[in-house]
């Protein structure tokens, strides 16, 4: 039954004379021909064993087979007519033997696996590749495919990411003169000179103990202490970076300087 199914495909194709070359994909029997006008497309399309016939450009036509195609792919190159099968030609392209016609299924099936392994692996977009497979145009990006979608959330990623960066650089720039205004020039004649003698002391206490002079108080600390003007030890404590273990190694030191400097004033 198989044998007479690859008669009627030759038949239907317009004879073994009509036949330049044969291969065939995973679903389909692929036919160069010498003239494709000669192919009876309605008989193969209601062919008992074909699912469809499929015209291509120039003198190719394809013939839907389904998951058994290599077998009537075989039949059809054992067919006693398909023999001379190539010999119709055009001049000056020599004949194909049934070696040579394995040997390019053989060549072409290769290409496909790689295909396969390229498909899997672009980053291209994916319906434009399958189209150009085909021999269709396509247009470079289709929008809608995977890879597509990807490279757009990634540009879409990196716009965002160069706003924030913008505006981050932006906030940071205009910040910078508001510091200076309010570290320099906001002090009292007063408070500059009472912030003189904490830096004094903090230096002499570091300068005792020979570790640097933050590992007493911060400026940040010294500064806050010129604006709460601590009396005791539970207003000192209330100050940022002053622990119990500063308070009670350093607080009285920094409290006479407070204390002489507020008495001072009153």
């Amino acid at each position: 039954m198989a044998d007479s199914l690859a008669s009627q495909i030759i038949t239907a194709i317009g004879g073994p004379e009509n036949v330049r070359s044969l291969t065939h994909c995973a679903t389909r029997l692929r036919f160069e021909l010498a003239d494709a006008s000669k192919v009876d497309q309605n008989a193969l399309e209601h062919m008992k064993g074909v699912l469809g016939a499929v015209p291509q450009s120039g003198d190719r036509f394809q013939v839907v087979i389904g998951g058994g195609v290599a077998t009537v792919y075989e039949n059809i190159m054992h067919l006693p007519e398909m023999a001379n099968a190539g010999a119709a030609s055009a001049s000056g392209e020599g004949q194909k033997s049934n070696a040579d016609v394995k040997a390019e299924a053989a060549r072409k099936a290769e290409e496909r696996l790689k295909y396969m392994t390229f498909y899997s692996t672009t980053q291209d977009c994916l319906r434009g590749f399958l189209l150009h497979y085909f021999g269709e145009a396509a247009p470079k990006k289709c929008g809608n495919c995977s890879c597509c979608l990807a490279a757009e959330q990634e540009a879409q990623l990196q716009i965002e990411y160069s706003r924030r960066r913008a505006a981050d650089n932006a906030r940071r720039l205009s910040e910078k003169p508001r510091r200076a205004r309010t570290t320099a020039g906001e002090l009292s004649e007063f408070d500059q000179k009472l912030l003189n003698a904490l830096y004094a002391q903090r230096k002499r206490l570091a300068g005792k103990q020979n570790i640097p002079a933050f590992m007493v108080f911060s400026d940040a600390t010294l500064r806050e202490m010129v604006e709460k003007k601590p009396l005791s030890t539970d207003e000192l404590l209330n100050i940022s970076g002053v622990g119990e273990k500063k308070a009670a190694r350093y607080g009285n030191a920094f409290l006479r300087v407070i204390e002489d400097a507020v008495g001072s004033r009153e």
